[in-house]
């Protein structure tokens, strides 16, 4: 689940875990640092109670002390243990980001519930919401851009599913609405979709009718994130045509 972490590393972890290994100082000694610092980013030592920056910054030292070791033995015998530092805390949106940055998702919360207050100010409801509303009600819902589909035979209608704390949201965008948001439907990660509701038995969707995006506002979740690069949207969709 981890970006960029090899396979051959991940099943050398799971090997060491079998045979006891279990600090982030016996890790160090088998897998490569690229991998440690991939696990740190992705909160993987939290089991063994080490938040992210505790972790990474255990790696970017142990990696290095563990060759003195095997090629400086006389420097290891005086002791390797640095002066331990406090490190400043992450806040729960900023370890949320990290998390989809990391792993794509995060048990810690749901980044739309940093988010409620604005999105009850749009007017939108929560996804949980849907079953109880009438149909063809105006409502407004707002979430994670998950998917996007255009099929060929659809002719030119566009499918959008988002995601909010309390569940998802199915969006039929039709095709005036869509060559008149054309932009913003196929680029938006974070969206509040206005339009009216549809109930066909079981199955509920919102007919778009205008849109407002919020992407701009998950950039405030990862402005303070441990490292450079943390560019480009919180939450890549899955897009077919």
């Amino acid at each position: 689940q981890i970006k960029g972490l090899k396979r051959e590393d991940g099943e050398a972890l799971v090997a060491l875990r079998a045979r006891g290994v279990s600090t982030v100082e016996g890790l160090a000694r088998h897998l490569p640092r690229r991998a440690l610092e991939l696990l740190a980013e992705a909160d993987a030592f939290a089991g063994i109670g080490l938040d992210r920056r505790q972790a990474l910054w255990a790696v970017k030292g142990l990696v290095g002390e563990t060759r003195v070791e095997t090629e400086a033995p006389l420097l290891a015998a005086m002791g390797r243990r640095e002066v331990q530092v406090e490190l400043p805390l992450m806040s729960l949106p900023l370890q949320v980001s990290e998390d989809y940055r990391t792993t794509r998702l995060s048990l810690k919360a749901h980044p739309c519930s940093f988010f409620r207050d604005r999105l009850q100010a749009l007017g939108a409801v929560p996804a949980s919401a849907f079953p109880s509303l009438r149909d063809g009600r105006r409502v407004s819902v707002g979430g994670l851009v998950l998917v996007r589909q255009r099929p060929g035979t659809a002719r030119g209608v566009v499918f959008m599913t988002l995601e909010d704390e309390t569940g998802s949201a199915n969006i039929v965008v039709w095709r005036d609405v869509f060559e008149a948001n054309r932009r913003l439907v196929m680029s938006a990660a974070f969206v509040v979709v206005h339009g009216q509701l549809q109930r066909e038995g079981d199955v509920i969707h919102l007919v778009a009718k205008r849109f407002t995006d919020l992407s701009h506002m998950t950039a405030a979740l990862k402005a303070e994130g441990p490292g450079p690069g943390r560019g480009g949207p919180l939450q890549a969709s899955r897009d077919f045509h």
